[in-house]
């Protein structure tokens, strides 16, 4: 927008950062102004910056471009990102039994800050399942490995099923006393059976 008084000129710019850093997180940022051109002369205008006010989206991941993992990794799974959904279909490990996990590293979060997760995830799995909990996991810089004692789960009974057949998971994390300070790895991991699990976010 722009309006003028006194003379000058008031104009408010907003930036947004683009879907190429899905976490948005940065520690630094410089404004550049170009001299402006008139017939052929380039000048060089006086500026005064009134305020600058960052707004700091939340961490989130949405999955909307085929084939972009957005930074997180699969194991113990075939996973692919289609259709709007980070798909992930367990395979059995060595052992013989389905621990599927997605994960992903070098994160800055403030635990302090953020405190809940939420997972939008459908199911496709069969009806007999005895352990129906999703888990995270999380590491921190003080304590970065990853462990039971570092985890936070929800039943996906305890869950209402939305008209599209997905599951609204919210984890809060403060029910964790180790989600302090900076978080720097997250791991998901979903039910562990056979089947399919659409992640939409």
């Amino acid at each position: 927008t722009v309006s003028t008084s006194n003379g000058w000129k008031h104009r408010t710019l907003t930036y947004t950062v683009g879907d190429d850093s899905p976490t948005r997180t940065y520690d630094s940022f410089s404004i550049y102004a170009s001299p402006v051109e008139r017939d052929g002369v380039y000048y060089n205008y006086e500026y005064m910056i009134d305020n600058i006010k960052v707004s700091v989206a939340d961490y989130y991941f949405e999955f909307n471009k085929l084939g972009k993992f957005e930074g997180w990794t699969a194991y113990n799974s075939n996973a692919t990102v289609s259709g709007g959904n980070f798909i992930i279909q367990p395979t059995k490990t060595s052992t013989g039994v389905y621990d599927p996990n997605v994960c992903i590293r070098n994160l800055d979060i403030d635990a302090d800050r953020f405190t809940k997760l939420k997972v939008r995830v459908k199911a496709d799995i069969g009806q007999n399942v005895v352990d129906d909990q999703f888990a995270i996991y999380f590491g921190t810089d003080e304590q970065p490995e990853l462990s039971e004692s570092k985890t936070v789960k929800v039943s996906m009974s305890d869950f209402e099923k939305d008209s599209n057949g997905y599951y609204n998971l919210e984890f809060d994390m403060t029910r964790n006393k180790y989600w302090d300070g900076s978080v720097n790895t997250l791991r998901f991991d979903p039910i562990g059976c056979e089947g399919v699990f659409y992640v939409d976010y």
